[in-house]
């Protein structure tokens, strides 16, 4: 055993103890013959001093902890320091220039900002080089942020701009966009002019991949304004928005919001081919406008050019017509009293024409499909179509497209003939004027060149057949109304009980025929210079509110006595004609005839539909069985008005 090598295993590798001192544990045994010596295991204590191995490694820890000292002095002081100065404010105006192509100013030396690394210039202000200089864009603060790579290599490289209070001033194009003056060089303008060569060589399929592939980055702006360049005026206030467009050559999107005509609306614009729309080419565009005026979406191809187009799907909706109307400054002194309206489907056209394909219209309620067409550039827009309605309102329609409906006390508006030439067909299964409904309905609406007419060319009412028709001859002297009303082989029954007049029409089959026509000025004298005719012929029914027996006995008794008297009962009728003419409120009845078996009525005399006054003379002959003819019967006046009649016999019945 005294032979044998031994060996300490130390049972404890790990050396880690702060206070620098430690127990090991040592096991002996014989190399030789593997067997543990008779003394066991050893108990060793030792100290161990970290310090003095980790003195060695103090040198590379300083090195690190010096350098970034040194980096951050560099960044807090150095860097600020250096891009203050006027040489990187210079720099910074030169790139601006250069991507923008206009003539940079800036106000002050730029103040850096560090994490992220940005660059804030006050009072810049971009102008044209050539011409009058005017201004195209000023802003109180340009934020940009800075590559500091490039910033530390001497660039100048920014991705992320943002503008605060931005002014821009814009102008009409051949195009009809508001844009502001283009200028001749810069990056984007290159940009652009390689794009037109491009779109020039192959419009229908241009080779986008030779577009140039510059970083844009992101322009943001806060509380902007625009502004029209020909007067000063201000277009839109308190705007604000962002947009995002990585590389020329890919797409981008601008999305804004602000105050126009004194409404806060939303604007979006988007584009998978930005630069191509810029370069007067065509290309997919979504577009999107919301706000209290109403909504309107649109998404496919478009042109912007001097010759531009559009060919998509488009879509308009607003719980108010009248306050778009408004909010447009359409020069229509009186708008529409309608609410609701939404129209969609295919959209074409250009500068000079819209066409409306698939038309989905909904008119306070009223559903209808066709199509429409819209022709600009000459004295009046002119809008024609085609509509078919499930059902609609006559009286909505009528008021969108006339002055029909116009408030008590206000003069006669015919500006809406003035501004718009209109021929529209228009159908519907169902249609309602009022209390009026109607089926099969087919109507127009025209207005050309001062005339404006309105008609139901065909509709079935009442079990018959209806026309109407309402007609503006606007003129140097005044405008002079015409109105007509013609039904055929109606139920006079379905007609006195919708209109309320039960005791005057007669519960039989006729016809009625109404014209007038005059110079109107005011819609609360508005009858009074209209003069026409109407007439009115019943066959065999009845007619309600009649006791003819106690009629004649009373004129027989004499004495005054009113129509109510003689009320209650149903007089048999054989047939009833009725011819007036009309004029200055007052009807004169030319000839009423009334035939109830052997009794024959009747009446002459005036009427007037304003104050409801009466003033007739009638008689009741009677027809001799055998001969026919008609004997001397009762003779009476009629007066009071037309709610309360009171009856005056003026001679004894023989």
């Amino acid at each position: 055993m005294l032979h044998c090598k031994i060996s300490i295993d130390l049972m404890h590798h790990a050396i880690a103890c702060r206070s620098g001192s430690m127990s090991k544990r040592v096991a002996l045994k014989c190399l030789d013959c593997d067997s543990k010596p008779p003394w066991g295991t050893l108990v060793l204590n030792t100290r161990f001093n970290f310090f003095a191995v980790a003195r060695s490694n103090w040198r590379p820890v300083a090195w690190f902890v010096g350098g970034v000292a040194v980096l951050a002095f560099f960044l807090y002081v150095v860097l600020p320091f250096i891009a203050s100065t006027r040489i990187v404010k210079e720099r910074i105006a030169f790139e601006l220039s250069v991507w923008s192509g206009y003539q940079v100013s800036i106000q002050s030396d730029p103040e850096i900002r560090l994490f992220p690394l940005r660059a804030v210039l006050n009072g810049v202000r971009l102008t044209e080089w050539t011409g009058d200089g005017k201004p195209v864009l000023e802003a109180d603060e340009f934020v940009m942020n800075l590559s500091p790579t490039s910033a530390l290599m001497g660039d100048i490289y920014f991705s992320k701009v943002r503008l605060v209070k931005p002014t821009l001033w814009v102008e009409p194009y051949a195009s009809g966009l508001y844009l502001p003056r283009l200028p001749g060089a810069g990056r984007m303008a290159n940009a652009v002019k390689d794009a037109q060569v491009l779109t020039a060589s192959n419009p229908e399929d241009p080779d986008l991949s030779a577009l140039g592939g510059d970083p844009f980055g992101t322009v943001e702006f806060f509380d902007g304004r625009i502004l029209d360049a020909v007067d000063g005026s201000e277009i839109v206030n308190a705007l604000e928005g962002i947009v995002t467009w990585p590389r020329l050559d890919r797409g981008g999107a601008l999305k804004a919001s602000g105050a126009w005509r004194g409404e806060r609306v939303i604007v979006e614009f988007s584009s998978n081919e930005p630069m191509l729309l810029l370069a007067g080419g065509t290309a997919n565009l979504h577009f999107a406008f919301a706000g209290a005026p109403g909504n309107a979406t649109f998404d496919g191809r478009v042109n912007l050019s001097a010759q531009p187009f559009f060919d998509g799907e488009g879509a308009f909706a607003t719980s108010s017509l009248r306050q778009t109307l408004e909010w447009s400054r359409a020069d229509i002194a009186s708008t529409p009293d309608i609410s609701a309206v939404s129209i969609g489907g295919r959209v074409q056209g250009g500068q000079n024409r819209i066409k409306l394909e698939n038309l989905q219209l909904v008119l306070d309620g009223s559903s209808g499909s066709g199509a429409m067409e819209l022709q600009l550039g000459q004295a009046r827009p002119s809008l024609s179509g085609t509509l078919a309605f499930q059902r609609i309102n006559l009286g909505s329609l009528m008021s969108a497209l006339s002055p029909v409906g116009g408030e008590t006390g206000t003069t006669l508006d015919t500006t809406f003939a003035e501004h718009l030439n209109l021929d529209l067909r228009l159908s519907s299964t169902e249609a309602t004027a009022g209390p009026i409904a109607m089926t099969e309905v087919a109507a127009t609406a025209q207005i050309r060149d001062g005339l404006a007419v309105f008609d139901i060319s065909d509709a079935r009412a009442f079990d018959g057949s209806l026309q109407a028709g309402l007609r503006f001859d606007i003129t140097a002297s005044g405008v002079e109304m015409g109105t007509s009303v013609r039904a055929t082989d109606i139920d006079g029954g379905a007609l006195g009980s919708t209109l309320g007049l039960t005791r005057a029409v007669p519960a039989s089959r006729g016809s009625f025929s109404l014209m007038l026509k005059g110079p109107v000025e005011r819609w609360d004298h508005v009858s009074d210079g209209l003069e026409g005719t109407f007439s009115a012929n019943f066959g065999k029914g009845t007619l309600v509110g009649v006791d003819l027996p106690a009629f004649l006995k009373r004129t027989s008794d004499g004495g005054f006595f009113s129509l109510e008297d003689v009320s209650q009962g149903t007089l048999p009728l054989d047939r009833l004609d009725l011819q007036t003419t009309i004029t200055r409120n007052l009807v004169h009845v030319d000839r009423a005839e009334l035939v109830s078996g052997q009794h024959r009525v009747q009446l002459s005399g005036l009427v007037s539909y304003i104050g409801g006054g009466l003033a007739l003379s009638g008689s009741v002959a009677t027809a001799a069985a055998d001969s026919g003819q008609a004997a001397p019967g009762a003779r009476f006046f009629v007066g009071g008005s037309l709610s309360e009649p009171f009856i005056s016999p003026q001679t004894a019945p023989q």
